[in-house]
């Protein structure tokens, strides 16, 4: 019995291993799928056999064209069948779909080689990235002895240097990708979780208009949280010369209910983008803001049509400056030594389809961590100070810390040169 029941195991373990990669073969794209046929053995094969056919056809030349056709069809039962022809044609069917095959598998091969050939980061990309990541770590550094030392100008601003050096980063390796003179912002908004916060109140001073055009009240009960952009501070754009905070920000507050949230009054309305970051705990890419409206209309629960028209009149405007949107969650710990989603870093530009239209969305997302993890460690410091976490212990820890990598940089490479500004489009 236990050896049957052994051979049943093995056979459905070696059928559900044959099912997966099968399943895993029909995803690949065409020229991965049937590469096979671009073997030089394949290709060898295939014209000895070519050659063979051709052999046959010249010796059987008259039997192959001895073909009658039928008068009736009382006829053509008792007819003879020319198995030359048969078999020459069904032959050079097979042929010749094995050519077609062939070169469409050649013309995407060609095709996908191209594409990774164009939207792959120009020569200057690496060169710059190296100067942003050294940058951003004497930034990081130096931000949180100036979070300790309670210098608020500094610390913004080298928050706004590192997204200042993400935006060029982005611009850098979108530059085949523009159709016309783009301008790209950053921002990052900040996330409340109602699980730490639970009798959190949105800030009355600003316009209840504008915060709650995408929520019902009260908050607390029909979400999670939510990720607020109150001010301009840690934002910039590449209409400035230098990384100054943009003037165009509003205040803004989107709500987000967690995966596993549940109860009667939790609503699932999470929008694409800083929401579904948050929520997925991962980048989230945009290319048409147009998304985000459809995407409410078919997955909302509740759908409101009051949220709607809000979401149309805010991103369907002309003079929108965020057309295609990356949002990458940076994450701290909560008190608990969790590892939570604390603000959200929202790359974004007046044109669709940045990053090719998102092919290469997860690679800036990755080639980018040296930057997003300065930021984060930047702005844990602000979170604790703000919170009067900063211990005897942190403080010393952070100024040692600060003076060995002073003393290990060299400043000549990683010093932001006096106007460097963006680069240009």
């Amino acid at each position: 019995m236990d050896v049957m029941q052994n051979s049943n195991n093995r056979l459905i373990a070696f059928f559900t291993q044959k099912r997966k990669s099968f399943i895993k073969w029909k995803r690949m794209p065409i020229h991965r799928k049937y590469s096979a046929l671009l073997n030089p053995s394949s290709q060898g094969l295939f014209w000895f056999l070519t050659f063979f056919l051709a052999a046959y056809a010249s010796i059987f030349s008259i039997e192959i064209k001895d073909v009658s056709w039928p008068v009736s069809w009382e006829s053509a039962k008792i007819m003879s069948i020319n198995w030359h022809t048969v078999v020459f044609l069904t032959c050079a069917t097979i042929a010749a779909f094995i050519v077609s095959i062939t070169v469409l598998v050649k013309t995407k091969r060609e095709d996908f080689l191209f594409a990774v050939v164009q939207t792959s980061p120009p020569a200057g990309f690496w060169k710059r990235h190296r100067e942003a990541t050294l940058r951003a770590n004497e930034y990081g550094s130096n931000a949180e002895l100036w979070v300790i030392q309670n210098e608020p100008a500094k610390y913004q601003q080298a928050i706004r240097v590192i997204l200042d050096d993400l935006l060029n980063l982005m611009m850098e390796w979108d530059e085949s990708n523009l159709a016309r003179k783009v301008d790209y912002r950053a921002n990052i908004m900040k996330v409340i979780h109602f699980s730490e916060q639970p009798d959190f109140k949105l800030n009355p001073a600003l316009d209840a208009e504008l915060v709650e055009r995408f929520l019902y009240n009260p908050v607390t009960e029909h979400y999670s949280g939510v990720i607020m952009l109150e001010d301009n501070i840690y934002s910039t754009t590449t209409k400035s010369k230098e990384p100054d905070s943009d003037p165009d920000i509003k205040p803004i507050v989107f709500p987000f209910t967690d995966i596993n949230a549940e109860g009667p009054n939790s609503f699932r309305t999470n929008l694409r983008g800083a929401p579904y970051a948050v929520v997925s705990g991962s980048h989230c890419y945009v290319e048409d803001v147009e998304e985000i409206i459809t995407h409410f209309m078919r997955n909302a629960e509740p759908r409101s049509e009051r949220i709607v028209s809000n979401l149309e009149q805010y991103y369907l405007k002309k003079d929108y400056p965020a057309h295609s949107i990356l949002s990458i969650p940076l994450f701290g710990i909560n008190l608990q030594g969790e590892k939570v989603v604390r603000h959200v870093l929202n790359l974004y530009r007046n044109q669709p389809g940045m990053l090719y239209r998102g092919e290469k969305a997860k690679e800036f997302f990755y080639v980018t961590t040296a930057l997003t993890s300065q930021l984060e460690l930047i702005l844990a410091a602000i979170d604790d100070k703000n919170l009067g976490e900063l211990t005897d212990q942190s403080i010393e820890a952070i100024t040692k810390n600060a003076q060995v990598h002073d003393a290990a940089v060299n400043p000549k490479t990683i010093q932001r040169k006096e106007g460097m500004g963006h680069i240009k489009s």
